[in-house]
């Protein structure tokens, strides 16, 4: 399904003549866009409605999320809602979970929502990790060299803290080593070598530039296995509690394309997190600074129930295809089982691995 750039502004009025008695809040920039796809764009509007009919409030500020915010974690927030709102999974929006309940320090918070039907509180984390990551250096480059067509060659598989080490925070460096020459017209490069990537700008009148990727689901697996710890301090601690991570070809392709099998690669990265984490001791706050003191990481690994990974770039087709994806943490405090998960995802396209025999 094709991609396209939204308007924030139509978007709003497209919103306001459905729901005219929504108040819209201010939109700081008029020109500013969205990337979606129209299946996309007509279920963010009708989530939207449908969170204003339920709580007024948290409709206007899921909206102000998406149209004011610079990261997709509202997008993919309100991309998971309507796929719970579509499946018929009863869930309440936005839910107060106070730091006695939860690993916070000090501060209680609020939970994404906590489905209905068997009280399992989740959070939505926008999933693409090292691709989300490149993604974004591709943007900031392309922002200060807009007569060239940016493209990254090598390893999708480094992890976000490298990436953002040796390449995000080092902008300038890179903008200045692939300075051009007298020869204009010339493709300029710059390695990496600490992240195995290579950064390609073409310039634009050659019109069209080509780059070359490799990712190796182990290797990835292995690299990003702490990635949800930065904020276990949201695990809940007296309730089941579940992590969704939804993701389009816009945010990771290489979960929506043909380039690796993605049980293989989610597998891999959450037997990591639910078995070799079960027995890291380091404490918790080292990675989530909003965590307790004295909490090791795998008390906390304890804490989390399921992983659930689902594909929102288009509507569901469930007779030719798996679109949702549910890990089981065998070592939970809550655990939850396969037949729970089942009758809470009750359809076709669900694939379910709960490590029966990996728990050694």
């Amino acid at each position: 399904m094709n991609n396209e750039t939204i308007n924030i502004s139509a978007l709003c009025n497209e919103i306001k003549m459905k729901c005219p008695n929504m108040e819209l809040p201010k939109i700081k920039d008029k020109e500013q866009t969205i990337y979606l796809n129209e299946w996309q764009k007509e279920e963010i509007i009708n989530t939207i409605i449908f969170l204003y009919n339920d709580q007024n409030k948290i409709a206007q500020d899921a909206l102000a999320n998406l149209i004011n915010k610079q990261n997709n974690g509202a997008l993919y927030e309100l991309l998971l809602y309507s796929y719970l709102k579509e499946n018929s999974i009863a869930f309440k929006p936005q839910v107060l979970v106070e730091n006695c309940n939860c690993l916070k320090n000090k501060c209680d918070y609020y939970a994404d929502g906590v489905l209905m039907r068997s009280s399992i509180y989740f959070d939505v984390k926008s999933f693409g990790m090292s691709e989300a990551a490149i993604n974004k250096l591709r943007e900031k480059i392309h922002e200060k060299m807009p007569d060239y067509l940016i493209t990254i060659d090598g390893n999708l598989d480094a992890s976000t803290k490298n990436i953002e080490k040796f390449a995000l925070r080092k902008i300038d460096d890179i903008i200045n080593s692939l300075k051009p020459s007298r020869h204009d017209n010339e493709k300029l490069t710059y390695y990496i070598k600490e992240i195995g990537l290579t950064i390609c700008a073409t310039p634009t009148k050659h019109k069209r530039a080509s780059s070359i990727s490799e990712f190796h689901p182990y290797k990835w697996a292995e690299e990003n296995e702490f990635y949800f710890i930065s904020h276990a301090s949201q695990f809940c601690t007296n309730n089941p509690y579940i992590i969704f991570c939804p993701f389009d070809n816009k945010s990771t392709d290489v979960f929506c394309g043909k380039l690796c099998d993605n049980d293989i690669a989610f597998r891999a990265l959450t037997r990591r997190i639910f078995m070799k984490l079960n027995h890291c001791t380091d404490s918790l706050d080292k990675y989530d600074h909003k965590a307790r003191p004295n909490i090791k990481v795998c008390e906390a690994v304890r804490k989390l129930s399921a992983i659930v990974f689902i594909d929102v770039t288009q509507k569901h087709d469930y007779k030719n295809a798996a679109y949702t994806w549910a890990y089981i943490n065998p070592n939970a405090e809550h655990k939850l089982s396969r037949r729970k998960i089942q009758q809470e995802f009750s359809y076709n396209g669900l694939y379910i691995d709960d490590f029966l025999y990996d728990t050694y």
